[in-house]
C-alpha cells in the first residue's frame, strides 16, 4: 500500500485487520497525523523516504497493529533482501550470496550509509559482498551468522579487492564466525579503530 504525500490524516481503524496488508510506503516527507487504531490488527513493515526527518517522533509506533519501521529496503541478492530500520540496523536476510557490487555507490543503502549503526547478517547467507559496507563510517555492531563462508570474493576490481568494509572507522571488533574460509584482500582497509578481530571456536581456516 502506497500512501500519497497528500494523505495529511490517517483515521481510527483506516486499516484495520487487512491481513493481506504486509507493506506499507509512505511517501511524503512530512508524517501525516496517524490515529491510535489506525492500523489495528495487523503486521507490516512500513517504509518512509530517507530525508524524512520529521517522521522521529511518528515511527516506533504500532498504531494498533505490530508495525516495523524502515528508511529502506530492497534486494541485494537472487534470494536475498535487505532492510534498514529507524534504529540504524540493516539486516541482510535471506538465503544465499549477496550480489557481489564492483563499486561503492552500488548497494542499495549506499544514500544512507551513515544511519547505519550496526549491521546484522541473518542465517541462511552465505558471502558477504565486496563493497557492502563500504564508507559506513558510524557502524559500530556486526553480526555475521554461522551460514556465511566468505567475506568479499577477493576478485580484483579496478583498483582494490574486497573492501567490504571499508573506512567504518566507528568499528572497533568483530568476530569471525566458524564457517567463514576466505577473507578478501583489503576488506578491512580503512577501518583505523579496529582493535580486536575475534575467531570463533572450531573455525579451521583462521
Amino acid at each position: 500500500q502506497s500512501i500519497p504525500e497528500s494523505v495529511s490524516s490517517i483515521g481510527d481503524y483506516a486499516f484495520a485487520n487487512c491481513s493481506a496488508l504486509w507493506t506499507v510506503t509512505f511517501q511524503g516527507a512530512a508524517a501525516p497525523s496517524i490515529a491510535a487504531a489506525a492500523f489495528s490488527g495487523i503486521t507490516a513493515r512500513c517504509h518512509v523516504p530517507e530525508y524524512a526527518s520529521s517522521w522521529a517522533s511518528t515511527v516506533n509506533k504500532n498504531y494498533g497493529g505490530t508495525l516495523t519501521w524502515s528508511i529502506g529496503s530492497g534486494v541485494c541478492g537472487t534470494s536475498a533482501n535487505w532492510f534498514l530500520g529507524f534504529d540504524g540496523t540493516l539486516t541482510i536476510s535471506g538465503t544465499g550470496n549477496m550480489y557481489n557490487y564492483s563499486s561503492a555507490n552500488s548497494y542499495g543503502w549506499y544514500s544512507v550509509r551513515e544511519q547505519v549503526k550496526s549491521v546484522v547478517i541473518s542465517e541462511g547467507i552465505t558471502s558477504i559482498s565486496d563493497y557492502a559496507f563500504y564508507g559506513c563510517s558510524n557502524l559500530t555492531s556486526v553480526s555475521i551468522a554461522d551460514s556465511v563462508t566468505k567475506i568479499g570474493t577477493g576478485t580484483y576490481t579496478g583498483y582494490s579487492y574486497g573492501h567490504c568494509f571499508y573506512d567504518c572507522t566507528s568499528l572497533t571488533q568483530i568476530t569471525i564466525t566458524k564457517n567463514v574460509r576466505e577473507i578478501a584482500y583489503s576488506a578491512f582497509s580503512g577501518c583505523h579503530n579496529l582493535t580486536t578481530i575475534n575467531v570463533a571456536s572450531g573455525n579451521t581456516a583462521f
